[in-house]
């Protein structure tokens, strides 16, 4: 952006990768939903839980300059120039060709000052890139720990699904890290939401043999 050249971010979404590689290969076969009507209750009101629409538009095409200084500047973890693009008008909530903000950028990276910065300086916590995915669960598709606890804090939504039904939850259950796991239950997200393919957290944790991970998940009633 810097250099005026279409900017073509290196890194697939580590995570809905994995997800694919697991539909295709049966790992953590659904079984039936689970029969407790607490339990069936909260599956469907949490997938009607929604990320927040753009307010205006915010595409790539309509951003000026400062806005496309500030995608860049998130992606490199540049602090610098995201404090001189936002004091120069840049859109905090502007989204590049895939639809990502520099929170949802950043968040990913890791950059956890970064984050807080955007987070104060007003970046819709809950805005959702063309996959449906948003900042947490990016960050927890990277295992991003500080970060997912600083968007949680900061009042994301735990139980909205992408396009493929996966929830923050289920990135997470792919991974090792138990923190963040523990973080998105306490907040409330749903251990038994379902995705495309039938699979839940639980289910996804189990397929890839992260064990941990998975006896925190049953212990809060999670089924596969």
């Amino acid at each position: 952006m810097l250099t005026g050249r279409q900017v073509v971010r290196p890194y697939p979404l580590i995570a809905a990768l994995i997800l694919a590689a697991a539909c295709q290969t049966g790992a953590g076969k659904p079984g039936s939903p689970a029969p407790e009507a607490k339990q069936a209750e909260q599956a469907r009101e949490t997938v009607e839980e929604k990320p927040s629409p753009p307010k205006k538009n915010l595409e790539y095409s309509a951003l000026d300059k400062n806005s496309r200084d500030l995608l860049d500047a998130a992606f490199k973890g540049d602090m610098k120039k995201v404090v001189s693009s936002l004091e120069k008008g840049g859109e905090i909530d502007g989204r590049d060709q895939r639809g990502e903000t520099a929170l949802s950028i950043a968040s990913f990276r890791g950059y956890a000052d970064l984050v807080r910065h955007l987070l104060k300086n007003g970046a819709d916590v809950n805005s959702a890139d063309k996959q449906g995915q948003t900042a947490l669960m990016k960050a927890c598709a990277a295992e991003r720990a500080e970060v997912a606890g600083d968007l949680l804090k900061a009042g994301a939504k735990v139980n909205p699904q992408d396009r493929t039904g996966s929830t923050a939850l289920m990135f997470s259950a792919l991974g090792k890290n138990v923190d963040v796991v523990r973080a998105l239950l306490k907040y409330g997200a749903s251990p038994n939401i379902r995705n495309k393919e039938g699979k839940t957290a639980l289910g996804l944790a189990e397929g890839f043999e992260n064990e941990a991970v998975a006896g925190v998940i049953a212990a809060a009633g999670g089924v596969k």
